[in-house]
């Protein structure tokens, strides 16, 4: 190997790590992108969510979202239920964020859904409800009744948010601007 070839292997060499480095720079800025992006809207969501809760006599406050746990949801593949973000009155129990992930949902549940889905809400009285998982957590809770509405669906996930009460829960035309009005600022940052 002569003089002139090792220079021009030296050459590709600083080159390929001039590359490399600027791949691992470019990666970097992204990832800091994704925070810049994420914080606001994160931020957002609990804004909308708080305003719900003061401006209602809603318990709690969440946004859930459904999917088969990844991928296009399909017949013959599972549901799942998880709770995103929630907002809830001091005195109530503990987060049901952190319980209520993955849930298998039931053909109760599946029916809840596709009421919200087609009809963008559904008005629940636990009293009402048949038997199953969403009856058993609001009789934990002692919920009397809920509110749940349709928000969107991005990133193969039906997102839905849902008001809960320890009374009977009305649909009031206040309640229905405010919650027109969140459901809109909810798909725009989840979307």
């Amino acid at each position: 190997m002569d003089y002139g070839e090792i220079l021009v292997t030296g050459m590709a060499i600083i080159l390929a790590a001039i590359q490399s480095w600027k791949w691992w720079a470019e990666q970097k800025a992204k990832e800091k992108d994704i925070y810049t992006e994420l914080l606001p809207k994160m931020e957002e969501i609990y804004s909308v969510l708080n305003n719900l809760l003061l401006s209602t006599d809603a318990l709690r406050v969440v946004v859930l979202c459904t999917e088969n746990g990844g991928g296009v949801p399909r017949t013959g593949k599972p549901l799942y239920s998880s709770i995103l973000y929630e907002v809830k009155k001091n005195h109530l129990s503990p987060d049901l964020k952190t319980t209520w992930q993955k849930q298998l949902v039931d053909e109760h549940y599946v029916s809840l859904l596709l009421e919200v889905h087609t009809k963008h809400q559904a008005i629940l009285k636990t009293e009402e409800m048949p038997e199953g998982i969403l009856k058993d957590l609001y009789v934990s809770e002692e919920v009397e009744g809920s509110l749940v509405f349709g928000i969107t669906v991005a990133n193969d996930r039906f997102y839905y948010l849902s008001l809960t009460y320890r009374k009977e829960a009305e649909l009031t035309p206040i309640i229905r601007n405010s919650v027109r009005v969140a459901t809109a600022k909810l798909a725009l940052a989840l979307g």
